[in-house]
């Protein structure tokens, strides 16, 4: 079965919306914390136009320096993303550790924060349930979610559902954080 992009444009929708909030909120708040977090979104945007890219790419018929076709881009690109994914959260990471360790400060911006939490919560929300349906779609009925994981050819559309958890749980985990967060 054919590979739909519908999981990575809704990705790539919501980030984009969620960056958008990030930036609003920045401006309004003057936070480098949250205009920090917009840049943020926009690499998980960029990282979905690369998936995007990548399987437009890998549905080009053969040619001369290709006779087999093109399809193992696919799966060049989404190494790309994940190694983006990793090393760009682990240096965004690395950069707020330093930073609030250097400079500790108290709390602020807790309006725009628990705002910028709810947004995203919803559009990775929305980005999830897409996901979710179209990698069961592509999995077929009654097949356990990790043994489609394994015998799925596209990585895209489970890239994108295991992102999408992973924010849904770094909100949920963060939430505690803005509410109840001791001063440092």
């Amino acid at each position: 079965m054919e590979t739909r992009p519908k999981a990575i444009l809704a990705a790539i929708s919501a980030n984009l919306v969620i960056a958008g909030s990030k930036f609003v909120a920045a401006y309004f708040s003057g936070s480098a914390a949250i205009f920090s977090e917009g840049i943020h979104s926009l690499i998980d945007t960029g990282n979905g136009a690369l998936l995007l890219f990548g399987l437009r790419r890998s549905r080009k018929p053969p040619d001369d320096q290709h006779p087999f076709g093109h399809g193992k881009e696919l799966f060049c690109w989404t190494l790309i993303v994940a190694m983006m994914i990793f090393a760009g959260g682990a240096a965004v990471s690395f950069y707020q550790g330093v930073s609030q360790w250097r400079h500790p400060r108290n709390l602020e911006h807790l309006k725009w924060s628990c705002a910028i939490l709810a947004v995203s919560a919803l559009c990775e929300g929305y980005s999830l349930i897409i996901a979710y349906r179209e990698f069961r779609r592509c999995a077929g009925a009654g097949e356990g979610i990790w043994p489609a994981i394994h015998q799925s050819k596209d990585p895209t559309t489970f890239g994108v559902l295991f992102e999408d958890s992973a924010a849904i749980l770094r909100i949920v985990y963060g939430l505690p954080w803005y509410i109840v967060r001791p001063t440092l």
